[in-house]
């Protein structure tokens, strides 16, 4: 073509071209973005819900380019409109979850006795509700407790399923007190690692939520968090506090014989893991294996966990007595090779026949088929969205049908299953 044909007025775009160029471009999962006006990171988990948001605008933009009737283009051109306003307000829910991760104002450690010594246990606070919101709007809080090997980002991926999906509700993540951000000295390691069961965690949990004042809550445990969430509401001082509790994969309702029948069991989990890709999209592979976060420092190692994790201290009676005004959920992968989805599921069938004898609302157990360890933390969004729209679990569900990503759970309840 000769220069002269070539005409030198700019490419003009449609107002609705620039945006979706534009919305592309902002959700885009990229490798290492920082924050706007930040030298901080964005986390692996914000990193992963751009990257869904990405890929759910590209399969409508593919879906409308191939739509035939004018009907056809009409329903996607709406599906999009409103994917695309789902995305900038999950954009900016990221980025404020994110700058809240990092932020020391959304950081507090609450002063409490471990052991005869004043222990600063790290409580970290996600909030999307409105600034303006008067007292009588605040609704309970929603405290989640991670697993002993939950890194941070874990952690925060869980806790962020629950923020977004409950943006009316504050969300905090309760540390634990050999985690690398806690206030304590070295001698205390040595003394936590002769107790050999949760009754120090249990305690330290407990004695943290009414240090905060919460007069309602519900109580989030994965793993041994799970394990730590059941007996925190075995104790009457609890009763009337928690609205609801949910549980999954908990440790402690059965033993596991011997730390090496515990360490093959976590070594084959992560094997599991391994060839189940999906399960572990959200977690650095550096926080892979036993003991990363529980006592990397200070000298706890991760004896500390598989002692205490491979016991069980929750008996039916525990199950059956557990004061919680609300629902309780208990949910295990029926491949989980850390703890037994069947033993639990035994314990918890007798725990209900005690808790129909005294009236009691009975504990919804779930099992998920195809599901492993990593099930409270992978498909948190997932959980989250199937316990806001149930009155009662389903017995068994399969893993398959849990969503791992809260842009997926947001476009589907509000524009359509993708399938």
């Amino acid at each position: 073509m000769a220069e002269s044909q070539i005409s030198s007025e700019p490419i003009r775009e449609s107002n609705l071209t620039r945006k979706i160029r534009q919305t592309l471009a902002v959700t885009g999962m990229t490798r290492k973005t920082r924050l706007p006006h930040s030298q901080e990171e964005r986390t692996l988990d914000e990193r992963f819900e751009r990257g869904e948001m990405f890929r759910i605008l590209k399969r409508i933009l593919r879906k409308r380019a191939i739509a035939t009737t004018d009907e056809e283009k009409v329903i996607w051109n709406q599906r999009l409109h409103a994917a695309m306003e789902i995305s900038r307000d999950l954009k900016s829910n990221l980025d404020t979850l994110n700058r809240q991760y990092y932020s020391p104002e959304y950081m507090q450690f609450v002063p409490v006795e471990v052991l005869g010594e004043q222990v600063g246990i790290p409580v970290r606070r996600y909030s999307l509700r409105d600034k303006n919101a008067t007292p009588e709007d605040k609704v309970p809080p929603i405290i989640v407790i991670g697993g002993a090997t939950s890194g941070p980002n874990v952690t925060k991926s869980t806790a962020e399923a629950w923020a977004l999906q409950y943006p009316n509700r504050d969300v905090y993540v309760i540390g634990y007190p050999d985690s690398n951000k806690s206030q304590i000295s070295e001698a205390l390691p040595g003394k936590m690692k002769e107790q050999g069961d949760f009754s120090t965690y249990t305690k330290i949990n407990k004695d943290v939520l009414l240090k905060m004042g919460f007069e309602k809550f519900d109580l989030v445990g994965i793993s041994m968090g799970g394990g730590i969430a059941l007996q925190a509401a075995t104790d009457t001082e609890f009763a009337g506090r928690i609205n609801n509790l949910v549980a999954i994969s908990p440790t402690s309702v059965q033993e596991t014989k011997g730390k090496i029948s515990y360490a093959s069991k976590f070594a084959w989990e992560v094997l599991n893991i391994r060839v189940h890709p999906q399960q572990w999209l959200r977690v650095p592979q550096k926080q892979l294996g036993p003991g990363y976060k529980l006592g990397s420092h200070k000298g706890m190692g991760n004896s500390v966990s598989g002692e205490i994790s491979r016991h069980k201290s929750l008996s039916e009676n525990d199950l059956a007595g557990l004061h919680v005004q609300g629902r309780v959920i208990i949910g295990a992968g029926e491949k989980d090779a850390v703890i037994s989805c069947e033993q639990i599921k035994k314990e918890t069938t007798a725990a209900n026949e005690k808790r129909a004898a005294n009236g009691e609302r009975p504990i919804e157990f779930m099992e998920v088929q195809g599901g492993h360890h990593s099930l409270g933390d992978a498909y948190a969004a997932g959980i989250v969205a199937l316990i806001r729209h149930t009155d009662v679990l389903p017995n068994k569900i399969h893993v398959s049908q849990l969503e791992n990503s809260t842009a997926k759970v947001l476009v589907s309840e509000k524009i359509f299953n993708l399938g």
